[in-house]
């Protein structure tokens, strides 16, 4: 079919600085602000030292009780770390001895007035400040790189794929004094370039971060990012909700792939107004006031079935992704967001020569004659009332040159799921059985690891199921003689390491997928077009066309209450008809949604139908009693945006999203509490307090529980945290992992041992050590060369050579500075994005040196294969595509590639042909030479005799 062939890269990047409000201060307010940091690093340093002496001592009564000699080992490494720390306190305390003594009362009473006094001139300092602010560039450094995914506003600002910019600058506010200057008259940088305030998107304004951009780029390009619409025009409507509109305008940093077809579907696509159906179900309603639960039976409830999803007919699709391809994707345009899916709804406009639908105006619409191809709802037209109409937006978006873009298409092959903690810990009762059940299948990976090529090649994502497969996975995939290779076995190992961690913190293999949810797509179009209640799925039935009919559990991440909903999955010939993606459709009369807090705009949720896991959700269910939780979402009125109210709102939003994660904890708290201390009732309504704080950042509203309320809640959150969070959360408990011993003093991460769920499981995880079987012949490295010369020769020469090995080591030992920092919270996704970063880093230091990329590569794959290194990552990272090119062609080169007479290995030969691979070739030396030597004894025998 003719149209654009989306390629779906999103390993590209750009790569930009992020700076802390400090970087803007002048001279006198750095210079006090480093007086306070000084004297709060003393404060610091008393406490410090007390903790010291406590946990020394508590070690040494460990270690004394201690029977383990590797127990003794670690023990004594942590008393010397502590002891180190401790003489390093007491060498302060000689220079500074009215700091660190703590018996000095006075003296820190002393200490914290002569700090809040600091204080208080800091800020009176900053107020005070009437000039237009610069940036330090001395705050720039490679710690404080941060990696974007290439998206609409890099592509309009031509930032380099890459690359290093300063087109757009990050700013962690740490002072609102300093937001308030900037927010009012931007920023210069060292080289006079004028900085404004672009946006923040939701999660941003949850991690206080800002993003800005050069004035004079956003003058050029800010009518096509924003479709003609201006902050005058908005407030000339009255205004915005201030925090909305910011995440509105931040829709345009969305990691996406352009849309260059748009344009032509402009005039082939509707708005037309959102579909919802009011039921009266039996839900728990928590009060806004007092936050008490309250079963109310026959309420009445509202579900916004095609909140943020949109239809799009099978060709478009197939335009995008190719013939055949009926996919569910994402897209954004200005102001526009949500999720496409490909839907027939042409079928019911056969035999009819008009159609007319009201848009979203209210303008009336044939569908027939305009020959429509996408209908858009408009809960995906976020600023749809400062348009005059869909001509107005068109215009605009064709005028200005406006960018539509694609993201997340729905993948050809859905790789299996797996369970996590909050999954699991909802599951209060499990027997011993049914967690055995639950376990087995990844029980059985981590055994077959090292003996099993099927279960390896899974595991490192070398099979099938995996679309976007790293460089070593491709390696792996046309050659898995690499099995045997040291870097490999490690990376296989602590794969294993990983996945009994996981196991233990409730990761766990299922026979599960996650796919896009979907409303039923027959009943909407019945509904829009001919005010029809006809529909597919009753209620209690989904389809999902990647599982057989039965029941099946959906589950949606993340899960703070009881989210797991049972339905039947149901398979008919018409369904097949209308239902034509991988998705999971749902009932318009399901509760579906409200149970699993989620809407349609690209929520993506596990589908399973496992029969343990469904017997275990069905009995728990029952025994909680749930049903749907309810509660009322607050709202922000509009406001006109200018400076003062932009500033106003991010502190808002700044102050009430920053605990979510500490909430999400203390619900973990509770479903993990002894069995007699439980309260359900407890956990609804913090899942409420999580989601109104969620909100917050956006609505600036976050009703406080009342003060008993509260004190009932730390009945729970004062408690520990749960005994497996030491294998979810690393990070968080970074603390309690070093020290692994329990303490009862100045430490409140030490892990509840609480017979739960999923702290079970710690008992129930295989641990197995991994033994490497002879599963493949062996690997000849120099398959991964360009140009194969014998090992004694140098590729440039030695002073080259050793230039570039000397320039990789140090780069690579000192990879964990430069991977420290990244704008995304996810660490997967944030160490995924921070090395290609450090990977186009050290590439451009190394062609410095030398500019032939291949060779540079060959020096450094033999430098370290030689060795037999087992660490090898920022090799493949660097230069992982380059490996795989010269892969690809040295096996298609077939006079290049033998058989070994030995093992039948497939070797590289070298200069003239040769019978072995170099393992059997020095195997074959020894044994001759060995013959040789006792010849000579025999001969010499003889000699004598």
């Amino acid at each position: 079919m003719e149209g654009q062939k989306t390629t779906f890269n999103l390993d590209k990047q750009v790569h930009v600085y992020t700076v802390t409000t400090d970087a803007f201060l002048n001279p006198s307010e750095k210079e006090m602000k480093q007086k306070i940091t000084r004297l709060e690093g003393f404060r610091r340093l008393r406490r410090k030292k007390n903790k010291n002496i406590k946990v020394i001592a508590q070690l040494e009564r460990t270690l004394s009780k201690e029977t383990n000699e590797e127990n003794k080992v670690k023990i004594k490494y942590q008393i010397a770390e502590h002891q180190h720390q401790l003489d390093y306190l007491d060498w302060i305390s000689e220079l500074y001895p009215e700091v660190i003594d703590k018996d000095k009362k006075e003296e820190t009473k002393k200490l914290v007035d002569e700090i809040d006094n600091c204080k208080h001139d800091f800020r009176e300092l900053v107020k005070q400040n009437k000039e237009v602010r610069k940036l330090n560039k001395f705050h720039f450094n490679a710690k404080g790189i941060v990696s974007l995914f290439s998206s609409t506003l890099t592509r309009k600002l031509g930032m380099p794929i890459g690359k290093l910019s300063e087109e757009i600058i990050i700013i962690e506010v740490y002072n609102s004094y300093v937001l308030e200057d900037l927010l009012k008259d931007g920023f210069y940088n060292h080289l006079g370039e004028h900085y404004i305030y672009f946006s923040s998107s939701s999660g941003q304004i949850r991690n206080r971060k800002t993003m800005w951009v050069k004035k004079k780029k956003w003058d050029k390009v800010h009518m096509s990012l924003m479709c003609g619409l201006t902050e005058d025009d908005i407030n000339k409507k009255g205004g915005i909700t201030i925090n909305k509109f910011l995440s509105y305008k931040a829709l345009t940093t969305s990691a996406s792939t352009p849309w260059t077809n748009f344009k032509n579907l402009l005039n082939h696509s509707i708005v037309v107004n959102d579909v919802e159906v009011e039921l009266f179900k039996t839900v728990d309603y928590v009060s806004r006031d007092t936050y008490e639960v309250e079963r109310k039976e026959n309420h009445p409830i509202t579900l916004e079935i095609t909140d943020g999803a949109g239809m799009a007919l099978p060709e478009v699709s197939e335009e995008l992704f190719g013939e055949g391809k009926f996919k569910n994707w994402q897209f954004r345009a200005p102001w526009m967001k949500g999720l496409l899916s490909s839907v027939p709804f042409n079928k019911v406009l056969d035999g009819k020569d008009s159609l007319i639908v009201k848009d979203a105006w209210g303008t009336p619409r044939d569908i027939i004659k305009e020959s429509i191809k996408i209908i858009f709802f408009k809960s995906q037209m976020k600023m749809v009332k400062y348009f005059d109409s869909w001509e107005h937006y068109k215009k605009n978006f064709i005028d200005y040159n406006c960018e539509a873009s694609i993201m997340n298409p729905e993948e050809d092959i859905i790789s299996d799921a797996k369970t996590n903690y909050q999954y699991m810990q909802s599951l209060i009762d499990v027997i011993d059985e049914e967690l055995d059940e639950l376990v087995e299948s990844t029980n059985n990976d981590i055994e077959n690891l090292g003996r099993d090529k099927d279960t390896m090649f899974r595991v490192l994502g070398c099979d099938e199921d995996n679309e976007n497969k790293n460089y070593l996975q491709q390696a792996l995939e046309i050659f898995p003689e690499m099995l045997r290779d040291d870097y490999v076995k490690q990376t296989i190992k602590n794969k294993k390491s990983s996945m009994v961690e996981q196991g233990r913190s409730a990761k766990l293999n299922i026979d599960g997928k996650f796919t896009y949810v979907l409303p039923d797509w027959f009943y909407v179009i019945n509904r829009i077009f001919f005010n029809d209640e006809k529909a597919l799925l009753q209620d209690g039935q989904v389809h999902c066309n990647l599982y057989d009919e039965g029941k099946v559990d959906l589950l949606r991440s993340p899960s703070l209450s009881f989210e797991h909903v049972i339905h039947e999955n149901v398979i008919s010939d018409e369904m097949k008809e209308w239902f034509i993606t991988k998705g999971v459709y749902v009932s318009p009369f399901s509760m579906c949604s409200k149970l699993l807090q989620m809407d349609y705009d690209g929520d993506r949720i596990m589908v399973t139908p496992s029969k343990n896991l469904i017997s275990i959700v069905e009995r728990n269910a029952k025994l909680l009693n749930v049903v749907p939780l309810e509660y009322q979402m607050g709202t922000a009125d509009p406001m006109l945006i200018n400076p003062i109210n932009v500033f106003e709102c991010l502190k808002i939003g700044f102050k009430a999203g920053g605990n979510i994660g500490e909430i999400s904890n203390n619900i973990s708290k509770v479903w993990n509490a002894n069995k007699d201390e439980f309260d359900y009732k407890v956990i609804k309504q913090l899942t409420a307090y999580t989601n109104y704080t969620i909100d917050a950042s956006k609505t600036l509203d976050l009703p406080e529980p009342p003060s008993d309320i509260k004190e009932k809640w730390k009945t729970y959150t004062d408690q520990k945290l749960p005994h497996f969070f030491k294998w979810a959360k690393k990070k968080e408990n970074k603390e309690v992992l070093q020290l692994k011993y329990d303490m009862d003093e100045d430490n409140t991460k030490i892990l509840s041992k609480e017979e739960s769920t999923v702290n079970r499981l710690s008992q129930k995880i295989s641990t197995k050590n991994v033994h490497f079987a002879s599963i493949v012949d062996g690997f000849d490295y120099k398959f991964l060369l360009n140009e194969c010369i014998k090992d004694d020769e140098y590729y440039f020469n030695e002073e080259t050579d050793q230039k570039i090995i000397k320039m990789y080591d140090k780069y690579n030992k000192n990879k964990k500075f430069y991977m420290n920092n990244d704008e995304n919270n996810d660490s997967d996704k944030k160490n995924k994005k921070k090395k290609k970063w450090f990977s186009t880093f050290i590439m451009e230091k190394l062609l410095e040196i030398e500019p032939d990329t291949f060779k540079v590569a060959d020096v450094l794959i033999r430098y370290l294969y030689q060795e037999g290194s087992p660490f090898k990552s920022t090799l493949w990272e660097v230069f992982g595509e380059y490996i795989v090119d010269n892969l690809k062609w040295n096996l298609e080169q077939d006079d290049e590639v033998l058989i070994c007479h030995d093992c039948n290995c497939r070797f590289r030969k070298v200069g003239n042909k040769k019978k072995r691979c170099e393992e059997c070739k020095k195997k074959h030396e020894r044994k001759e030479a060995n013959k040789r030597k006792k010849k000579e004894r025999e001969d010499k025998k003889t000699v004598t005799k």
